[in-house]
């Protein structure tokens, strides 16, 4: 299985490289992106970032936005992620009342293949400002107290999540979320 890290901050994504150290995998910086780039991968990950916001900034993330768009391949959005993934599919994005960095309790609404193993409460860490309050084209999977943590696209193989499972220094178990993705679409 070969993936593809579209990394949406500068940093060299060390959180990643550790959960994905037995996987083929290539990062590609979000302005180097090309629409098409996706059709050499098995699956697609959208990192977080902190330079841009997408509903601010449209024009910087054109070619990934495109790409969300057209890939028929599983994806998964973190963070930021989610937040291109909303903006490639139309959803509405909302400033949260205030900036939330904290582990937090996650419940899961819907039963769904990455959440196997967890219960029906978990731990997670959250990094966020904005969230997707009513979506359209997806359904809800898990929330916490204060936004929708993770979402699924209702005909297409996309997930978002608004926590971060990629971040393994906590203690906590949503990295079990990026478990499960990566081994149901092993190949």
């Amino acid at each position: 299985m070969k993936i593809l890290i579209i990394n949406n901050k500068w940093d060299k994504l060390p959180n990643f490289r550790k959960s994905l150290k037995e996987y083929n995998y290539d990062i590609i910086d979000f302005h180097k992106i090309k629409r098409n780039d996706y059709k050499r991968y098995d699956l697609i990950i959208l990192s977080w970032g902190e330079l841009y916001e997408v509903h601010e900034n449209p024009e910087k993330f054109e070619e990934e936005l495109e790409l969300i768009r057209l890939c028929d391949k599983p994806i998964l959005g973190i963070c930021l992620g989610l937040q291109m993934v909303a903006y490639a599919f139309w959803e509405t994005l909302m400033k949260l009342e205030k900036y939330y960095k904290e582990t937090t309790q996650v419940t899961i609404m819907k039963d769904d293949k990455v959440f196997s193993g967890l219960p029906e409460k978990f731990t997670a860490n959250v990094d966020h400002r904005r969230c997707v309050p009513n979506p359209k084209n997806f359904d809800i999977i898990a929330v916490s107290y204060h936004c929708i943590e993770a979402l699924k696209h209702k005909e297409k193989e996309i997930y978002w999540v608004q926590f971060h499972p990629e971040i393994l220094e906590w203690e906590v178990n949503g990295h079990i979320v990026m478990e499960n993705f990566l081994e149901i679409y092993k190949k």
